[in-house]
């Protein structure tokens, strides 16, 4: 059974069966072995492959390996979180101030003052949670594909921020 103290937060990935906890202390196989023990700033699962940002570059791992493969070393500035984009060689830098997000695409200001809930990938394609919209990436930008008060607008209806983009899916079918 697997039990971690002092955990602040944690994300489970499916790797096809390799099943690995990300938290703030590291990343743990179900059997409670620390296989990365370093700070994680960031993760995302693309292409059945799981990539972590740590303070001293990206690791890599896929459904057929137990270990992670370091792929880059540092060459970012240290943010509140880092997040990789594969095959496009991006980072996605996500800094607080007064609980609001200031959001970078390298050295471009995507958005300020958001409350960031997730990156996320689905069918290969970056999408960007943003609590009152969401952002897809799209030939070389991030371009609005929902809003909170559009969705209001259309239902009449306050709705809450967005949580995930399945959330969004589910408002439209219902």
């Amino acid at each position: 059974m697997l039990y971690l103290n002092n955990i602040t937060y944690g994300k489970i990935y499916n790797l096809n069966g390799n099943i690995l906890l990300v938290t703030n202390k590291g990343v743990f196989d179900l059997d409670g072995k620390n296989i990365l023990g370093k700070k994680i700033l960031g993760s995302i699962e693309y292409k059945n492959r799981l990539y972590i940002t740590t303070n001293d570059g990206v690791y890599a791992i896929d459904n057929s390996s137990h270990e992670f493969v370091k792929i880059r070393n540092i060459d970012f500035d240290i943010h509140d979180n880092i997040f990789y984009l594969p095959e496009i060689r991006k980072y996605i830098y996500v800094d607080y101030t007064d609980g609001l997000a200031n959001i970078y695409e390298n050295d471009q200001l995507i958005d300020n003052k958001k409350v960031f809930i997730k990156l996320k990938v689905l069918n290969n394609d970056y999408y960007m949670v943003l609590g009152d919209k969401i952002l897809k990436r799209k030939n070389n930008q991030w371009r609005t594909i929902v809003t909170k008060s559009g969705i209001e607008n259309i239902i009449k209806k306050n709705i809450d921020y967005f949580a995930d983009y399945f959330s969004v899916l589910i408002i439209y079918i219902f």
